[in-house]
């Protein structure tokens, strides 16, 4: 769906995953999936599936190695307002400048909005020179657990 409309928006996602599969989806089931995207061949790729009662999980697929893209993505709660696309994966030296140079330049001081820097428990998001650096500038962060809805 993202392929064929890369520009749409949650909400239009939400009215066309209803139309496809005729279950209603929240924004926020959409946005965690977004929430940690990264793509390759071997996406598909899985050891472990529920077949029915008795019977093998099979599936035959041909292994192409491919290249892998990450997407990094800082959103409020009215839109995006930054995103990141860089190939391999990201460790906490690329997050960290990420979060330099294209989050916290969209970030405000109290009692504006954008005050406040939500990051779940991913290793890489936990850089002492991050938190640090981030509540020096007089932002605020919080962690919070992966399955977090929000």
């Amino acid at each position: 769906m993202v392929k064929e409309h890369p520009n749409m928006y949650l909400d239009e996602m939400v009215v066309e995953m209803a139309r496809r599969i005729g279950k209603d989806v929240s924004i926020t089931t959409i946005w965690c999936s977004w929430n940690y995207t990264a793509k390759d061949e071997r996406t598909t790729c899985r050891q472990y599936g529920y077949p029915p009662r008795n019977k093998r999980a099979v599936k035959k697929v041909v292994y192409i190695r491919g290249t892998q893209y990450t997407l990094l993505s800082a959103m409020s709660l009215d839109n995006i307002i930054t995103l990141d696309i860089m190939q391999g994966s990201c460790n906490k030296e690329r997050f960290f400048k990420f979060i330099l140079a294209k989050v916290l330049p969209n970030m405000n001081l109290f009692p504006r909005i954008n005050i406040v820097l939500a990051m779940d428990n991913a290793q890489i998001h936990h850089s002492e020179l991050l938190v640090n650096f981030t509540e020096s500038v007089g932002y605020k962060i919080y962690f919070f657990h992966r399955t977090h809805p929000i």
